[in-house]
């Protein structure tokens, strides 16, 4: 049983279990492995294909104008994507990279309506699941609306900090995060300068102990 928390209001959720690696017979496959960094889809080839995440991990990005990448959404072994294509018109999927080294069960799209059809426990697990990411994404982005840009600011540093791409970010992937214009976001580089400095265009955290407290502190505050 999984709690959701939203506002005030905290809505106890419960998983389906279903055992989405035991891939029936009749149902084809193909099994691959991704070392990290690799891409799983990418944005420029059509999807019609369900990948599930047998081992590993692996992020959703969006390519912004500047090139960048934002990460949208982790997925950590057992999980699956590309259902959205599957489901739906679109064909032009998000970027997929591994997170680290990993092996994808890929599932044509006819196969896996032949699964829906043939295994009910998989179409509830299955239905159960999306719908699950989108109470996360909801959630997320409620949570990430009641923040201040100033709040916004400190999560997307320590974010990118435990990443270890501190020193490769940028305003312009800043500006992205924290969904901000470039002049509030100037202003909350110039107020937070005392511990998070800013120069030759290179975020660095200057006063750990203080970055914690106020990490700490917002922290406990988004509970």
């Amino acid at each position: 049983m999984d709690s959701i928390k939203i506002g005030h209001l905290t809505k106890e959720v419960k998983r389906v279990q279903f055992s989405i690696t035991a891939i029936p017979a009749g149902v084809h496959y193909v099994e691959k492995n991704y070392q990290n960094g690799d891409y799983i889809i990418e944005p420029t080839e059509e999807n019609h294909f369900l990948y599930i995440l047998v081992a590993g991990k692996a992020g959703v990005y969006n390519e912004c104008a500047d090139g960048e990448a934002v990460l949208l959404y982790e997925y950590r072994a057992v999980d699956f994507f590309g259902e959205f294509e599957i489901l739906t018109e679109v064909r032009t999927p998000m970027t997929v990279i591994a997170k680290s080294d990993s092996k994808v069960f890929i599932v044509e799209k006819n196969e896996v309506l032949k699964w829906l059809r043939m295994d009910f426990e998989f179409t509830l697990f299955f239905l159960n699941r999306i719908c699950m990411k989108t109470l996360d994404l909801s959630y997320e982005h409620i949570r990430v609306a009641k923040l201040s840009i100033r709040e916004r600011y400190i999560y997307s540093i320590k974010a990118h900090s435990d990443k270890g791409d501190l020193p490769q970010l940028t305003k312009e992937r800043l500006v992205e995060d924290i969904k901000a214009p470039i002049r509030s976001m100037n202003r909350i580089i110039v107020d937070c300068a005392d511990f998070i400095a800013f120069e030759q265009k290179t975020f660095k955290i200057i006063d750990q102990k203080r970055f914690s407290s106020e990490f700490e502190a917002l922290r406990r505050k988004s509970e």
